[in-house]
């Protein structure tokens, strides 16, 4: 956990809850709403922490769900009702971030169920997964469910903003996501949201603190360090395996504490491509200026491996499967607690991000094979304990598929398999992998085998089939010029509070 800057010294800790008013319209999901609040300070006191609460329900069929951290698209923090100084802008790979930067373990697992969020581990990489939960992620149909979202600034924790000292209500602008990207199966027309309340966490002083605290915010201006986010979207360059491609950085301007790199699966992420980031095979990535002088890897760019390194070491958790973080802090937890130590400045100078791409995988192959083809019957496919539900003899390969792809220890690893035979055309089947993303999945889960099932009215003679790995699997790179690659500078401001309870912001 980061050092807080401060800390009170008495009293107890209260909650508020504050409806957002108006209240947002149900259809929300459907449109794209932004909600607008303005924080007012007769809505609490000292603010310990924010968090947003939706309370969503599903009618006329079920609906699965993103994470909560990707029920919307930006959030934005300004003052004076917005017509003052936007001082925070956060994004959901903010919210991902803060459940690695300022939280323990245990506190993580909550807010991840809370947030209706999954993280797969991957145990021959020691890497996770940011992910849904294959069961847990659908609202069923009848349902309501609360949804919890941390607005992730330091500034709270810190005990630096005091509604009761503020003179100029704080605007909350949160700009949700939409259609596909909120259901992500199921009709987005079936969903509700009920309502969204902020959760505040608030320190009760004691009367004589009260008083102190006072008097000291009213003397003098207060100044702290907080980080803010800038980001980049470049969606019209081609990726090719083995080779580098370097993104502007122009409209980064700033003390830079590190910088986030994100691949998503389209030049226009919908649904679960928004958070189903991709990793750069065995590449490399580094900064440089526009004369090529490195500015991170100091002329050898850092390997993949080293990557997620900084990410276990700046965490002490494991690495985010394609959250690639290039770090200029000493102390990533420090400099979310308001610490500036470390940092790259930019200044709009035509810097790069360079991006080598690895080279191209391999796929990995499983086959089945079976004593002849079977001529009647039915059967399941298992992996790792799990079993799917019953298939025909001769269901389409489409069947096995979707099968298959629905257990657990495959959907939430991700894994796309292709089948190339049913059980009545021939002896055996493979099963080929992802060439590029799913790697040695045998490793990780094993192989898939057929099961002996008996369904009412039918009879199991398919002949008994063994499983064995083909050929094993290797994650690379897939050559394509239909990939959005996004930038987060999480870069350090400094904000004031006047004597007189206005906010003022400016960059380190």
């Amino acid at each position: 956990m980061p050092n807080w800057m401060t800390e009170p010294t008495g009293g107890h800790t209260s909650y508020y809850s504050v409806s957002i008013s108006p209240s947002a319209p149900t259809t929300a999901f459907s449109s794209g709403s932004s909600l607008i609040y303005d924080l007012e300070p007769s809505d609490a006191k000292e603010i310990k922490s924010i968090y947003l609460r939706l309370t969503i329900s599903a009618s006329g069929g079920d609906v699965q769900l993103p994470p909560a951290s990707h029920l919307f698209e930006r959030i934005t923090l300004s003052s004076n009702r917005g017509i003052g100084d936007e001082f925070f802008r956060c994004y959901p790979i903010n919210v991902v971030l803060w459940y690695y930067m300022t939280m323990t373990t245990e506190q993580r697992e909550q807010w991840l169920k809370l947030g209706n969020a999954h993280v797969e581990h991957f145990d021959n990489e020691s890497l996770d997964k940011y992910w849904y939960n294959n069961n847990s992620s659908y609202l069923r149909n009848g349902d309501s469910r609360d949804f919890y979202i941390p607005i992730p600034m330091n500034l709270f924790q810190m005990g630096e903003i005091d509604l009761r000292h503020i003179s100029q209500p704080i605007r909350f602008k949160i700009e949700l996501a939409s259609g596909s990207d909120v259901a992500l199966s199921g009709a987005v027309g079936n969903l509700s949201l009920d309502a969204v309340d902020m959760i505040i966490q608030s320190h009760e002083e004691t009367a004589g603190d009260e008083e102190i605290k006072h008097a000291n915010k009213t003397a003098m201006s207060h100044s702290y360090i907080y980080l803010d986010t800038e980001q980049v979207c470049v969606n019209d360059k081609s990726q090719t395996a083995g080779s580098v491609t370097k993104y502007n950085l122009d409209s980064i301007n700033g003390a830079v504490a590190s910088l986030v790199v994100l691949i998503k699966g389209s030049t226009n992420p919908v649904g679960s491509d928004r958070f189903d980031y991709y990793e750069i095979g065995d590449g490399s990535l580094d900064v440089e200026t526009a004369f090529g002088k490195s500015l991170y890897g100091q002329g050898n760019p850092v390997k993949i491996g080293e990557i997620y390194k900084e990410f276990a070491e700046q965490t002490t958790a494991h690495p985010l499967q394609g959250v690639h973080l290039i770090n200029y802090s000493e102390n990533l937890k420090k400099a979310y607690a308001g610490g500036a130590n470390g940092f790259q400045r930019y200044s709009g100078q035509k810097d790069v991000v360079a991006v080598e791409y690895g080279a191209v995988g391999t796929a990995e192959v499983h086959t089945i094979a079976v004593a002849e083809a079977a001529i009647s019957g039915n059967y399941s496919l298992a992996v790792n304990g799990a079993v799917s539900d019953v298939i025909e003899f001769d269901d389409a390969v489409g069947v096995q598929k979707s099968q298959y792809e629905l257990l657990d220890e495959v959907a939430n690893k991700n894994y796309s398999a292709t089948f190339s035979a049913n059980f009545d055309a021939g002896a055996s089947a493979t099963i080929t992998y992802d060439a590029n993303r799913d790697g040695r999945v045998s490793n990780e889960i094993g192989v898939p085998r057929v099961v002996s099932t008996l369904k009412e009215g039918s009879s199991f003679i398919i002949p008994p089939a063994s499983s064995s790995v083909t050929t094993y699997g290797k994650k690379g790179w897939a050559t394509s010029s239909s990939r959005q690659v996004e930038v987060y500078a999480l870069l350090f401001k400094e904000i004031t509070i006047e004597k007189d309870g206005k906010i003022c912001c400016r960059n380190l």
